[in-house]
């Protein structure tokens, strides 16, 4: 698991730093997959500043199956905040799409949020990496009601357990197809 961020990052409209959210969405995604049975790295403790190169190469050392990696989003200056909210889901690699479908999937089913869509995305860590990786943009932190859910913890278990059904989903139809 890649909590986005730091550096940089948004921040949301109550001061929620996107770095912190990440990390909080991303331990509680760490629970819930290792209560599941999987062995999960983390690519940066807590504040731990951590290069994206050095985030790809700590999943490859540790020979990861795939790649999650953990935002909230932010709006570019000329984005509608009324048109653009939700969750989203980014991949890059063909091998990743499986992966970006299945959580997709789940995310858009149990999430009371706006589907923002599934997307192709030149996004440096589900670029580089070898394995199936995709990039969650669970939320927009900068929009005042979905800050407040990215602070609740009941929200945060929901986001955690939809990933983790997402993933065991890919896991399975992978296995099935060999």
């Amino acid at each position: 698991i890649d909590p986005g961020h730091p550096p940089f990052g948004t921040t949301g409209p109550l001061g929620t730093q996107e770095h912190a959210v990440n990390w909080s969405l991303s331990k509680t995604l760490r629970d819930v997959l290792t209560w599941s049975g999987a062995q999960v790295i983390m690519t940066r403790v807590d504040n731990e500043t951590v290069s994206l190169p050095e985030r790809v190469a700590r999943a490859r050392n540790h020979d990861a199956d795939i790649f999650i990696s953990i935002h909230t989003n932010g709006l570019a200056p000329a984005d509608n905040p009324f048109e653009k909210t939700g969750f989203s889901v980014y991949y890059f690699q063909p091998f990743s799409k499986p992966l970006a479908d299945a959580v997709h999937s789940v995310l858009r089913e149990h999430l009371p949020l706006r589907d923002d869509g599934q997307h192709f995305g030149n996004l440096y860590v589900v670029r580089q990496s070898f394995m199936p990786a995709i990039l969650i943009e669970c939320a927009y932190l900068i929009w005042p009601p979905e800050e407040e859910l990215l602070l609740d913890p009941d929200f945060q278990q929901r986001v955690a357990l939809a990933i983790t059904s997402g993933i065991k989903t890919f896991m399975e139809n992978r296995r099935s197809s060999f």
